[in-house]
Order: structure tokens, then sequence, then C-alpha cells
């Protein structure tokens, strides 16, 4: 049997959300554990990506827009390409991928 793998996944919706999947990915390879970093919005459908770009040019463009967009609650289930995610999934469990942190905002889990 192969080395486990222990999969971060980390969100880079906002500047800096993927910082502590970052240190704990750094942490675990100085303890020679094998990580491996996915980014959630690889698995958005390509036109939400887009409109997550055209958002982006607008909150650097106007921080006001930018302030007032995180206290909007968002809902992404629907933004989610199922096809990328059911592959990604299909790939860890051929893997035997058990263990996930999850950074999504401001804290892992």
């Amino acid at each position: 049997m192969g080395k486990r793998t222990v999969t971060i996944l980390c969100s880079g919706f906002g500047l800096g959300l993927y910082i502590p999947g970052l240190l704990i990915d750094r942490r675990l390879r100085e303890k020679g554990v094998y990580t491996e970093i996915e980014v959630f919005e690889n698995l958005i459908s390509q036109d939400k990506r887009d409109n997550i770009q055209k958002s982006r040019k607008a909150y650097h463009s106007n921080f006001a827009v930018a302030l007032m967009s995180a206290r909007m609650p968002m809902d992404i289930r629907q933004s989610i390409d199922n096809e990328l995610a059911d592959a990604m999934m299909k790939s860890w469990a051929k893997e035997n991928r058990r263990i996930l942190y999850y950074c999504l905002g401001t804290g892992c889990t």
C-alpha cells in the first residue's frame, strides 16, 4: 500500500482565504506527510468562474462594492460543476483517501 495523502481543500474566493490551508500543508510536509492542495474554485462551472473574475475586478476598483459583497450571504451550491466534483470524488475513492481538511474562510476543519 502506498503513502496516504492528506487532501487540503482551500478557497481562493477572497484574498488570503487559502493561507491557513497553505500553512497546514507546509507543517504536514515538514513532518513527512504527503499532502495535496485542491482549490474549491476549480470545481465551479466555467461561466460562474468568469463571473467571479468580473466581481474581483469590481472589488479591486471599488472598495465599497467589496465590503458590500462580503456582507452578502451566498449559496454556491448551484455553481458547482457536478461532473468535475464527481470525477474528483471518484479519483479520491480510487486512491482510498480518507483525510481531508477544508479551509473555506477563516477556519479549517
